[in-house]
């Protein structure tokens, strides 16, 4: 499995995770249209298509996703 594909599946292992916490509305709401884009020096990258949903995702779910990332990666 190549590294962008890795990622890929760990983003939708995360998701399914968000999915249970958030509920399946409010996930396709906010992170329905966002895709994972890089790795690099432990800083992922997500983006997604409005500024508004951006600072949505930075400001209510941005300690959720570095936790679960945290947990799926190991560090």
């Amino acid at each position: 499995m190549d590294y962008l594909n890795e990622l890929k599946l760990i983003w939708s292992m995360v998701q399914e995770q968000m999915k249970k916490q958030l509920g399946t509305t409010a996930m396709n709401l906010w992170f329905g249209d966002s895709e994972l884009v890089s790795f690099s020096d432990y800083t992922l990258t997500l983006i997604t298509t409005t500024e508004f949903k951006k600072k949505i995702i930075n400001e209510k779910y941005l300690e959720q996703l570095k936790t679960m990332f945290e947990e799926l990666m190991g560090f």
